[in-house]
């Protein structure tokens, strides 16, 4: 996804859900390439968590305007681009949040569907566009998708990205136990596995 919006180093990237696992990797990747993130999350007990991992602004999105938050944190210039996986009202936000000419890729399915104002479109030229991973590889001209499959490897055995930890594990047979811990728990405090 990076690719596609190519920030500039001391640029911001806004993002969506940055407490997942993929939100965590964008902020550990962006520190990498010394881009800045301002970084949306539903629950004010991630503030701290995701500051402590290297994200510089982390807003609680339904409790301040996104658009105003980003136009303090970077000065005016907004944000680069936006990565959002949310549908509804709140992904609304997120065109309106990134420079004139930027781009916001939606990479997953949850919510409804993606709010984008006309203004942002027409008047800033903002690219509001998907993102899916098999797709994007698949794009890739020969020794392409090798070369990033690669680099990405390079990356975790740097420690720079980093698997989402083990959380616990239960039998096909205690499905509705495993179904109540991952409902009880964000995806940051381990991925809860089914076996056999």
């Amino acid at each position: 996804m990076m690719d596609e919006l190519s920030p500039p180093v001391d640029s911001w990237l806004l993002q969506n859900a940055a407490t997942s696992v993929l939100g965590q990797e964008v902020i550990s990747y962006a520190k990498y390439l010394g881009i800045k993130t301002i970084n949306v999350v539903r629950r004010e007990e991630a503030v701290n968590e995701l500051k402590l991992k290297g994200a510089d602004v982390v807003l609680v999105g339904s409790e301040v305007d996104i658009v105003e938050e980003v136009r303090k944190a970077t000065g005016g210039d907004m944000a680069w681009g936006a990565l959002n996986p949310i549908g509804g009202p709140q992904s609304k936000a997120f065109p309106s949040s990134v420079r004139t000419h930027g781009i916001v890729e939606v990479y997953s399915l949850v919510g409804d569907e993606v709010v984008v104002p006309m203004t942002d479109l027409v008047w800033r030229d903002v690219t509001v566009k998907g993102f899916w991973l098999s797709v994007w590889l698949d794009s890739l001209p020969p020794g392409k998708r090798e070369k990033r499959l690669k680099e990405t490897m390079d990356l975790m055995a740097e420690k720079v990205l980093v698997p989402p930890p083990p959380g616990a594990k239960y039998n096909l047979a205690d499905a509705k136990k495993a179904v109540k811990e991952a409902e009880g728990k964000s995806g940051s405090h381990g991925k809860v596995l089914l076996e056999g």
